[in-house]
């Protein structure tokens, strides 16, 4: 079967969250949490039901997205990532780099472009990338590859 992406409705809300729930795990990245979703959920359950997008085969949930209004929160199962064809639907540009002898002739701003284009081809209706605003030059090529900047969001870590 192939990945089929859809929208839950406020009646395939509960689902979600569980799903989410389920995947929660401390040796897990940071993503999407169940409390993002009720957090969401002050602006009503058919906003939050309007936000969210799912990727699903076999009636498996394999991707979600909370699209809010600053930043799309993304969360994606346990062993999923792994899956080519979830894969091929991701719109996320990893970080890419130009050898410094070749920097400043446009290289990064080509690649970012050709790579969203490829993206669009595939089916992505937008592409994220996430840079280290310290990163100076390369929130520049992103940004003069069409990227607009967002509020920064930190990552945090706790030893155990």
């Amino acid at each position: 079967m192939t990945v089929a992406p859809g929208e839950p409705g406020v009646d395939g809300l509960g689902e979600v969250v569980g799903v989410l729930r389920e995947w929660q795990s401390d040796a897990a990245p940071a993503h999407l949490h169940p409390r993002d979703l009720g957090w969401f959920w002050r602006f009503g359950a058919a906003a939050t039901a309007a936000a969210v997008r799912t990727w699903s085969r076999d009636g498996r949930v394999l991707a979600v997205v909370l699209d809010g209004p600053t930043l799309p929160r993304p969360a994606i199962a346990p062993g999923a990532p792994c899956d080519e064809e979830l894969a091929r639907r991701a719109a996320l540009l990893e970080p890419m780099g130009v050898h410094r002898d070749h920097r400043g002739r446009g290289h990064g701003r080509a690649m970012g472009v050709a790579a969203a284009r490829a993206l669009r081809e595939l089916g992505a209706s937008s592409a994220l990338v996430r840079t280290p605003s310290a990163n100076v030059a390369a929130v520049a090529t992103h940004r003069a590859g069409g990227f607009h900047r967002l509020p920064e969001t930190r990552d945090l870590n706790r030893d155990a």
